[in-house]
């Protein structure tokens, strides 16, 4: 049955210059959260196995199988139909199976035999290395290598809808995945120039997990891909590991000397006219003044 699905996927793939990278990136942010915020819901009522305690590993399940369709398939409408099932057969396995009394683990708990299950029904042993290896022979191609870079970059929208998410108030939720949506751009333009991951992963787990207040941990979230954006389209032309270090270097110690004299505290976090925005012209001049002088 898994290798007739999967058979299906392999048959609906597009030729790789018919896709959009830039319209991917965006649909899979969409998505993720509206798939994601489906289980949550659903789960709500869990009290052994809450969505929130869980999240990370069920977003990267979620993110690792409609990555390996969008990677065999090149075919956005054929992943998101399977990102659907992919959490309907999630969240159903753990509905059913916490409220069946003889149920019996295979693993070490209800919610992973729930992501075994959903890689059965939707990309069986199929695992994305072996998926590489049958693309190896476009592995040069511009559009393929995109579409890589916006896998890379997605990654990192994964772990800003699941902070997102764990909130309890479902309000709040849809307040701040709006608000996060001015990230998108400017985190995939730096990834179709350069994988920054070492430097811009950790980062942004970091503001995340020590800024309390939401708004302001995606508003320094956003200044910071926003003057590296800025940098990577206008500075950046050698293409030298030493000038994106050296830039990075110094936009760290800007970021800290803002933070620390509170210049970056009790401000608009506004990001939706983040250019005209006192503190983000301050910040960046203040970035840049080094290349200019």
């Amino acid at each position: 049955m898994e290798d007739n699905i999967f058979d299906i996927i392999r048959k609906e793939r597009l030729n790789i210059a018919e896709i959009d990278t830039y319209n991917i990136n965006k649909l899979f942010f969409k998505f993720y959260y509206k798939y994601m915020l489906l289980i949550k819901k659903k789960l709500i009522d869990q009290k052994e196995n809450k969505f929130e305690d869980e999240i990370d590993i069920i977003g990267n399940m979620f993110f690792h199988i409609s990555w390996i369709i969008l990677l065999t398939s090149f075919n956005i409408h054929i992943t998101l139909f399977f990102m659907e099932r992919a959490s309907l057969l999630f969240s159903e396995f753990i509905l059913i199976s916490s409220n069946e009394k003889k149920y019996v683990l295979e693993t070490n708990s209800i919610v992973n035999d729930a992501i075994i299950f959903t890689y059965k029904k939707t990309v069986g042993e199929t695992v994305l290395d072996n998926i590489l290896k049958e693309n190896e022979s476009i592995k040069n191609n511009t559009i393929y290598k995109s579409l890589y870079n916006v896998r890379t970059n997605n990654y990192i929208y994964t772990k800003i809808v699941n902070h997102i998410l764990k909130i309890n108030n479902f309000k709040s939720i849809t307040k701040y995945i709006k608000l996060s949506k001015y990230l998108i751009d400017p985190i995939y333009n730096i990834y179709q120039i350069i994988d920054i991951d070492n430097y811009l992963y950790p980062k942004i787990l970091k503001i995340l997990n020590e800024e309390t207040n939401l708004s302001k941990a995606l508003f320094l979230i956003k200044i910071n891909v926003e003057v590296i954006d800025i940098f990577l389209s206008e500075y950046f032309f050698n293409n030298l590991d030493k000038e994106i270090d050296l830039f990075l270097e110094n936009l760290d110690n800007n970021y800290l000397r803002f933070y620390n004299n509170e210049q970056l505290h009790n401000t608009n976090y506004k990001l939706d006219d983040i250019h005209n925005n006192k503190v983000f012209i301050e910040y960046k001049n203040s970035v840049f003044k080094f290349i200019e002088d």
